[in-house]
C-alpha cells in the first residue's frame, strides 16, 4: 500500500493512494473533524462505504464529492487486484467560491453548513480525459516552493469547476462582469506582465481585485483567453527565451529573474514549454 501526500497546506491536501493486497480485506479509516472529499478512482473497481452516506463503487475515471462531519470510510479491497485513488481533501468553506454560480450546490452547501453528511450527486461523475490528465500532472508536478503552491491552487480550482459543471449537466459557465470588474482584471493582467519574478496565489489576487477567487479566475480566462497561471508562465518563458538569446546571463540569473526559486524548476518548466532545456536552446540558436 502507498499513501503519498502530494500537497498539503492550509486550504487542502491531495493524497495519492495505491492499494494491492494478497487477500481480500476491508480497511477502515477515520479522522477528526469534518471532511469535504473529492475521491477520484484512477485504477480498479473501487468500492467503499462512507459513514452516514452508504456504499459507493467507482470505476476508473469516476469521482464522487462527499461531505462527512465525522469522517469514516471502509475500503473493500479484493485480493490480487490493484487500486489507485486520488483523494482531494478541502475545508467545507471551499465551496463558497462556487455557490453563486452552480445551482447544484444549494442543497449540498446547506448540509455542509448544518454539519450533515451529504453527497453532491447520487451517482459517480465521469471525468473527461482532460481533467484526468490535469490530475496526473498534479501527481507528477515538478515545481517547488511558492510556484508549486500556485500551480496546485490553480489546477485544483480547474478540477472542482469541471466536477460541478458535470454534476449540473452544463459546460463551464461564463461569469457576468461589470465594466469596473473588467478593468480590475486588466490591471491584474498588467501586474502579472510587469512582475514576472513574483508569485501571486489566486487568493491574494482576488483580494487585490475585490472579487472572489472563482469569479476572478473565470473572468480572467474569459477576457484574456488563458488561465492566470498559464498566462504568467507564458510571459516567463518568453522573457527567459529573450534572455538566453540576447544576454550572457547565467541560468541561475535567468532563474531568479523569471521568478523561479530553484534552477531545476526553471529547467523543467522551460523543457515542458519548448521541448528542450535552456542550455540546449541557447546552444542550438547560437550556432
Amino acid at each position: 500500500m502507498l499513501f503519498q501526500c502530494i500537497e498539503e497546506d492550509s486550504d487542502c491536501s491531495i493524497w495519492h493512494n495505491v492499494f494491492r493486497l494478497h487477500e481480500t480485506d476491508t480497511l477502515v479509516s477515520s479522522c477528526q473533524g469534518p471532511l469535504l472529499l473529492l475521491r477520484v478512482c484512477l485504477n480498479g473497481q473501487f468500492r467503499f462505504s462512507a459513514g452516514g452516506l452508504g456504499d459507493f463503487e467507482l470505476a476508473p475515471g469516476q469521482a464522487m464529492l462527499l461531505f462527512q462531519p465525522r469522517p469514516q470510510s471502509d475500503l473493500h479491497l479484493e485480493g490480487g487486484e490493484e487500486y489507485a485513488v486520488v483523494d482531494i481533501v478541502m475545508p467545507g468553506k471551499y465551496m463558497q467560491h462556487f455557490l453563486l454560480y452552480y445551482a447544484v450546490l444549494a442543497d449540498f452547501s446547506e448540509k455542509i453548513t448544518d454539519q450533515a453528511a451529504a453527497c453532491l450527486t447520487t451517482f459517480p461523475i465521469r471525468l473527461p480525459v482532460t481533467t484526468l490528465h490535469g490530475i496526473d500532472k498534479l501527481l507528477n508536478c515538478t515545481y517547488m516552493g511558492t510556484l508549486r503552491s500556485m500551480y496546485v491552487d490553480a489546477r485544483l480550482m480547474d478540477i472542482i469547476t469541471e466536477v460541478l459543471s458535470l454534476a449540473e449537466g452544463n459546460g463551464k459557465k461564463e461569469v457576468s462582469l461589470s465594466q469596473d470588474e473588467i478593468e480590475r482584471i486588466l490591471e491584474i493582467r498588467k501586474m502579472l506582465i510587469e512582475n514576472i519574478d513574483k508569485h501571486y496565489r489566486i487568493k491574494d489576487l482576488s483580494k487585490m481585485a475585490y472579487m472572489n477567487e472563482y469569479k476572478l479566475k473565470r473572468g480572467f480566462q474569459q477576457i484574456v483567453g488563458a488561465s492566470i497561471f498559464d498566462y504568467q508562465l507564458n510571459h516567463r518563458m518568453q522573457a527567459a527565451q529573450a534572455q538566453l538569446l540576447g544576454t550572457e546571463m547565467s541560468l541561475e540569473e535567468i532563474t531568479e529573474a523569471t521568478g523561479y526559486q530553484h534552477l531545476s524548476s526553471f529547467i523543467n518548466a522551460f523543457r515542458q514549454h519548448f521541448g528542450e532545456t535552456p542550455a540546449a536552446f541557447r546552444k542550438n540558436k547560437r550556432r
